[in-house]
C-alpha cells in the first residue's frame, strides 16, 4: 500500500474499504420539462445538501434542459427522490380538496369518459385489472383524445406535470 507523507493510505484504497452505502456514485440530473435555467437547477441541488456538483451544462433554448453531473450517496439520491415526490403528492391532494362540479360542453371530454367506462368493463372481464389500482394503471396507458397533441396517455401527462412541478419548487 502506498503511503502519503501524512501516513494515510491512498484515496483509492481507502475508498475501496468503505462499505458500498458510504461510497458516492455519479448521477446525471436534469429537469424533464423545459424552462428551468442552469442557475435554478444548481440552487435547488445546493439547497438539498450532501450533493457535490461536479459540472453543469446550460440549457439549450427549447431543445434541452440544463444537466448537472453530481456525486452523492445512493441514500442521498433516494431521499431526494422521496422528498420531491412526497411534496408533489401533498400539493396535489391539497388542490383536490376543493372541488366544484359543473357541466361541460366539451364533447371530447364526454366521449373520453364514456370510452374509459367501456374499457374498464372490458379490462375487468378480461382479467387485466382485478383491482381498482390495476384498473387505474391499465387506463393510465390508454391513449386519450384530449391529450393527442401533447402527451397522448394520462400516465405521460401526469409525469410531465410532476416533473414540471418538482423543478419549479
Amino acid at each position: 500500500m502506498s503511503e502519503n507523507s501524512d501516513g494515510k493510505g491512498s484515496a483509492s484504497r481507502s475508498r475501496r474499504r468503505q462499505p458500498a452505502s458510504v461510497r458516492n456514485s455519479q448521477y446525471m440530473i436534469a429537469p424533464a420539462g423545459l424552462g428551468v435555467t442552469r442557475q435554478t437547477l444548481v440552487d435547488r441541488l445546493n439547497q438539498f445538501g450532501n450533493i457535490e456538483i461536479q459540472r453543469t451544462y446550460a440549457e439549450r433554448e427549447n431543445i434541452c434542459p440544463p444537466i448537472s453531473v453530481v456525486r452523492a450517496s445512493d441514500e442521498t439520491m433516494a431521499a431526494l427522490r422521496r422528498s420531491l415526490a412526497g411534496a408533489f403528492v401533498n400539493h396535489e391532494l391539497e388542490a383536490m380538496a376543493q372541488t366544484a362540479l359543473a357541466k361541460t360542453a366539451s364533447r371530447s371530454v364526454i366521449s373520453m369518459l364514456t370510452e374509459f367506462a367501456a374499457l374498464s368493463g372490458v379490462y375487468r372481464q378480461a382479467g387485466d385489472a382485478n383491482s381498482l389500482i390495476g384498473l387505474s394503471l391499465r387506463l393510465a396507458d390508454t391513449p386519450c383524445g384530449p391529450l393527442y397533441k401533447t402527451h397522448i396517455t394520462p400516465r405521460r401527462a401526469v409525469a410531465a406535470v410532476a416533473d414540471e412541478w418538482i423543478f419549479a419548487h
